[in-house]
This record gives C-alpha cells, structure tokens and sequence, in this order.
C-alpha cells in the first residue's frame, strides 16, 4: 500500500480504481494502436473528473515512447493524473505491462 493513499480523502478513494479499469480495458485489444490506447484511456479518466497530465506507450527494454501507429503488445502504459475532491488535490500513478502478442 502506498504511502501516497495517506492523502487522498474518501471521495479520492472512491475514484481512485477507475486510472486501473481504464488501463486494463484499454490495453486489452493487443492490435490497438498506441494512438488509440493514449487517447481512449485519456478520454475514459477524464468523463469521470480526473484531470490526465500524460500516457505513454513505451519499449519495455528501452523506454522509449511508441509511435502512434505501433501496436501496444510488448509495452508498458503507463499514467499520471490529478485527482480533485473540493479544494484537495492529489497526482495518481499507475501502469500496466503488456504482453507480447505471440499470434500476431
């Protein structure tokens, strides 16, 4: 548990588990684009009040960021984002890897 959870308020909290459901939903079609996987998990978190400072696609070896057309098998997408409850702000992180996509 990170210590970061300290200073998110109930409502945070609530919020919360939706940066992981947009990652895992979005990055289960291995074929997807990396345009398309930064831009839908940007627009999932956002209709629910997160404020997205970035998602990146990137090379798991080499951490470079992913061509928009390239695919987002082997990857790790990764976010971060504010959260706001009243006046309380706080910045949230999460990633996920990606799979190698071993039919494709």
């Amino acid at each position: 548990r990170s210590s970061r959870n300290s200073y998110l308020t109930a409502g945070m909290r609530k919020q919360a588990p939706a940066i992981y459901k947009a990652l895992s939903t979005r990055t289960a079609d291995l074929t997807a684009s990396s345009k398309e996987v930064r831009d839908a998990v940007t627009a999932d978190l956002e209709a629910v009040g997160f404020e997205v400072s970035y998602v990146s696609v990137a090379d798991p070896r080499e951490m470079t960021e992913k061509n928009d057309s390239d695919k987002i098998a082997n990857s790790i997408v990764s976010i971060a984002c504010i959260v706001r409850d009243g006046e309380t702000q706080c910045r949230l992180i999460d990633n996920v890897v990606v799979p190698t996509n071993e039919s494709a």
